[in-house]
C-alpha cells in the first residue's frame, strides 16, 4: 500500500502523519528517544533485534498513535545496507515489520 506522510514539529516534538493515497488517516507517529524507554522494554526490544539482525543500528524511534489502546513502539533499523520498521508492544515484544524500499518519484516542480 501506498502511504502519504507528512512530517512536523510542534512544540519540540517531531511527528509523522500518514495518509493512504486516498487521503485517508491511518496513523499517528511521534519520535521518541529509545534511552528514554522503560529499561525491560528496551531490553526485550534489543534483544529480538540482536537475534534478528546481527549488527543493527538503531536509525530513529517513534511511538504509533500515542494516547490510544494501541499505541506500539517503532523502531526503524539499518541491518546490511537494508532498512526495516520493527514493531513492538509496549512491553518490548515483537508484533510486526515492514522493509523499507526507498524509491525516486517524479514531480511537477
Amino acid at each position: 500500500m501506498k502511504t502519504i506522510e507528512a512530517d512536523f514539529e510542534f512544540e519540540n516534538r517531531k511527528y509523522t502523519l500518514s495518509f493512504s493515497d486516498q487521503g485517508d488517516f491511518l496513523k499517528e507517529e511521534v519520535d521518541l528517544k529509545f534511552d528514554g524507554l522503560p529499561d525491560s522494554v528496551q531490553v526485550n526490544i534489543n534483544n529480538y533485534l540482536s537475534g534478528k539482525y546481527p549488527r543493527f543500528k538503531i536509525v530513529n524511534s517513534q511511538e504509533v498513535n500515542p494516547n490510544t489502546e494501541g499505541s506500539v513502539y517503532k523502531i526503524e533499523v539499518r541491518h546490511s545496507g537494508d532498512y526495516y520498521e520493527v514493531y513492538f508492544d509496549r512491553n518490548g515484544n515483537f508484533t510486526k515489520y515492514d522493509e523499507l524500499i526507498f524509491q525516486p518519484i517524479n514531480t511537477q516542480f
